[in-house]
């Protein structure tokens, strides 16, 4: 069986489809409500935390030798793809931040994450639709310029917040250009595709509470609270 036919099936007997969930009382997910091992479009967790101190290796399938994808760390942050109980043992979809699926992994390595605002977030996020529909959280003018070797200006962001760090930005040149940001967990991913680039070639940091963003020739900065909430 392929990964992504793996994937298909994988996802179709997750417990949203029904199945209960049985863990062991001593593994740090054992507290949670069902609901949690959900993927986040049924409202589950959107992010978990590999506790495992020596990582965990995804696999295809349970009890699988061979590994599907590289090692997530002990204490690497992995996104939730759902989670099913195979008769004894419930295995989770994971996959690295803004990306897809790399595999599955057993409950008992993972438990829920709070972002840096201290939320758990749950279900999926909805901050895209809202920085599009104009309903932010949050509004400021920003230091930014729009192409290379241009000296920082004023724009204006606005920011729609979705919890647990997530969040999209629509940053408006003076020209009245806008470009939307997108946050995850606390961390730049990626800008929207534009004549400007795809919005992927980018840099990022934070030195003093500010993000400093570049998001293909385009520069920004943005204060950490603006994006968290905090």
């Amino acid at each position: 069986m392929s990964v992504t036919s793996f994937h298909v099936l994988f996802l179709a007997m997750c417990v949203c489809a029904g199945a209960p969930i049985r863990l062991a009382a001593e593994t740090p997910t054992a507290a949670m409500e069902p609901e949690m091992f959900k993927a986040p479009a049924d409202g589950g967790v959107r992010r978990w935390q590999v506790v495992a101190a020596d990582g965990v290796v995804p696999r295809k399938a349970p009890g699988d030798e061979k590994g599907a994808g590289p090692v997530f760390a002990g204490g690497a942050v992995v996104a939730n793809h759902g989670c099913r109980d195979t008769g004894g043992s419930v295995w989770c979809a994971v996959g690295p931040l803004g990306t897809g699926v790399a595999g599955i992994v057993a409950a008992q390595a993972l438990a829920p994450v709070a972002g840096p605002d201290g939320v758990v977030a749950v279900g999926v996020d909805d901050s895209d639709r809202r920085a599009k529909q104009r309903r932010f959280d949050a509004k400021a003018e920003v230091a930014c310029a729009q192409e290379q070797g241009d000296a920082l200006a004023t724009c204006t962001i606005g920011v729609a917040r979705s919890g647990g760090g997530d969040a999209t930005a629509a940053l408006t040149f003076g020209n009245g250009f806008t470009r939307y940001l997108y946050f995850t967990n606390g961390a730049f991913m990626r800008g929207s595709s534009t004549m400007s680039g795809a919005g992927r070639d980018i840099d990022w940091d934070i030195v003093d509470g500010i993000y400093r963003i570049r998001v293909d020739d385009q520069r920004v900065r943005v204060p950490v609270p603006l994006i968290i909430g905090k």
